[in-house]
Parts: C-alpha cells; structure tokens; sequence
C-alpha cells in the first residue's frame, strides 16, 4: 500500500504547510487591498479557505492512491479526475461560504459578497489543486518506478543465483579440482597421457556444460560421455 506523499514525508509536509500559509496570506492581502474589506474579516475568510484546502488537499490524496496509472486510459484517468476536482472544489467553496455566512450572520455585505465571490473562488479551486494532483500523480508514478527497478534489481539478483546454482549443478567441483590435480601430477610422471586426459577432461566439461538438462538427449550421447568420465577416472587411478 503506498504511503501518503504529504503525511509520510516531512519535508512535503513542510513545503504543504508553507504553500497553505501563502495562500492564506496572499487571500488577506487581496481582501484588503482589492475588496476594502477589514483585516478581521479578511483574515477569517483566508483562514476558513485555508484550512479547508488544508484538509481536502490531503484526503483528496484517497482518490488516487488506488488508480492503476498503466492499466488507465488517459482519457478516463481525465475524465475521472475532472469530475472529482469540479466535486471538491464544489464542496470547498461552498463549505466556506455557509460557514463565513454563519461566522458573520449579521453582516448583510459580506454575505451578499461570499455568493458573488463564487466564480473567482472556482477559478483559484481549480488551479490550486491541479497543481495538488499533478503532485500526488507525480508521486504515485515516481513511487512506482521505485518498485519497478526494485522487482527488475530482485528478478536480476535471483537469475543469477539461479545460472550460478546451475553451474554448480553441471560441475562436481571435487571431481573437477581432483582431475586437475591428476593432470597435474601425470604432467610431471607422464606427459604423454596428460594431454589424453586434458581432452577428456575438456569435452566431458563442454558437454556437461553446454547440454540443456531440460530437453531430451540421446542414449548414444549420454553414454559417450560417461564412457569420457571413466576414461578419466582410469587415467586418475
């Protein structure tokens, strides 16, 4: 199950955190200096905003977490997440107009500005978690290829081991340092018969080696090179 990109990571939660309290002062600011509104009012409504982007932006990461980013169309990935922004920044800007309008009740100019502010308010909702879910796709693909090159770097490891524990299978290693501890020493005592054993030796290795043990092989050629393995066996004794 992958972890959540903001709540997992400090330093994302940090750089969240940070873009939230821009956000919020950049709201108050505008509010100030644009809609002559007063800094208490100006402050609550980036507040209210603030918070609730705060929140949605991280649960919003539950509508991504499942998507199968290589089994998805484009398209429907498109489709699928433009329905779900346009539903929670529905639900995000209207939470925060009921709850400023229950926040300032009695404030007849306020309340009629929250429901004129609605167009902008979409316009800001969209961009900003675009940006949000771009980050989590981003993520969620980053992560993946995490566990690709991982499960790639594992399969690697185990067909090594594998061909190595082939080879081993192939090759009796006593057999093998034995033999060439005989011809060593027939090198010395009888040079004549070392280069016989050499041969043996090499084509009852080529064989080993080279013969897929998975398919059929013929009785004339199994016996041949065990008639190899007694030769060298009598050469060694």
């Amino acid at each position: 199950m992958r972890p959540h990109p903001i709540l997992s990571n400090r330093n994302n939660l940090g750089i969240y955190s940070l873009a939230w309290l821009l956000l919020i002062s950049i709201q108050t600011f505008a509010l100030v200096q644009l809609f002559h509104f007063t800094w208490l009012y100006a402050a609550v409504d980036g507040l209210v905003y603030g918070v609730l982007f705060y929140l949605f932006g991280i649960g919003y990461w539950f509508f991504i977490r499942f998507q199968d980013l290589e089994h998805t169309s484009r398209l429907s990935l498109t489709i699928e997440q433009g329905t779900s922004i346009i539903v929670i920044v529905s639900i995000w800007v209207i939470s925060g107009i009921y709850i400023l309008s229950a926040i300032f009740i009695d404030n007849k100019e306020i309340n009629d500005f929250l429901w004129k502010s609605i167009s902008w308010r979409y316009t800001n909702g969209f961009l900003m978690f675009i940006v949000l879910v771009l980050f989590y796709f981003l993520n969620s693909y980053y992560h993946h290829i995490q566990i690709k090159e991982k499960k790639e770097a594992d399969l690697q490891r185990t067909l090594k081991d594998t061909e190595i524990n082939l080879l081993r299978s192939k090759l009796n290693p006593h057999f093998l340092f034995n033999s060439l501890n005989s011809l060593y020493a027939l090198i010395q005592t009888k040079p004549e018969n070392a280069s016989d054993m050499l041969l043996e030796l090499s084509d009852y290795l080529r064989f080993s080696l080279d013969q897929d043990y998975k398919n059929m092989i013929s009785l004339a050629d199994e016996m041949a090179n065990l008639n190899r393995y007694l030769n060298i066996e009598k050469m060694r004794f």
